[in-house]
């Protein structure tokens, strides 16, 4: 069993998808998130993510927000490395790559 420190830290990221096909398309949202350049987060340690598996309409644009699970509160994040999938249709096929890393440095 896995165990989280108390009190704890996390960062929340919100973030907007834009579709501009002419096809409604799917997302599973952040592939991954490093931290300070040596922790990662997935959805299966530590990130929680509302676009995973989400449906955008062609040409919509929607806001999501994702949580990040850092470790304890005394824990400092000067820089994150943000990783989206890319996109694929209802069927799976896919639609888009996914765009290159996201480098986030936080003051």
């Amino acid at each position: 069993m896995t165990t989280i420190a108390n009190p704890y830290q996390t960062i929340q990221i919100n973030f907007k998808i834009n579709n501009q096909l002419d096809q409604d398309v799917r997302t599973d949202g952040i592939n991954k998130v490093v931290f300070n350049g040596t922790n990662t987060a997935t959805s299966a340690s530590g990130l929680s993510d509302s676009s995973a598996g989400q449906t955008i309409k062609a040409h919509q644009t929607r806001t999501f927000h994702a949580m990040v699970l850092t470790g304890t509160a005394d824990t400092t994040v000067t820089k994150l490395a943000i990783q989206f999938s890319g996109s694929f249709s209802a069927n799976g096929e896919k639609r888009s790559s996914s765009p290159k890393t996201l480098d986030v440095a936080l003051n």
